[in-house]
């Protein structure tokens, strides 16, 4: 690791990663993680998209009665 490199990660590591201590395998874990979030929040808004989709159909059943 180039004594740059090794600058920029422990600058990294103190400013917004702290507990952050295992090199490589760490930014594995942060990247893993915010995949699982990311995937979490689609399926919200999936679930969400789906119920206002029921409403928006029982409105316009309840329109045409």
């Amino acid at each position: 690791m180039s004594l740059a490199t090794a600058a920029v990660t422990l600058h990294a590591q103190d400013e917004f990663l702290a507990p952050v201590a295992g090199g490589s395998e760490a930014w594995v874990r942060w990247i893993g993680w915010l995949f699982v979030v990311m995937a979490l929040g689609g399926l919200l808004v999936f679930w969400i998209n789906l119920r206002l989709q029921g409403q928006v159909g029982r409105q316009t059943k309840a329109l045409r009665a």
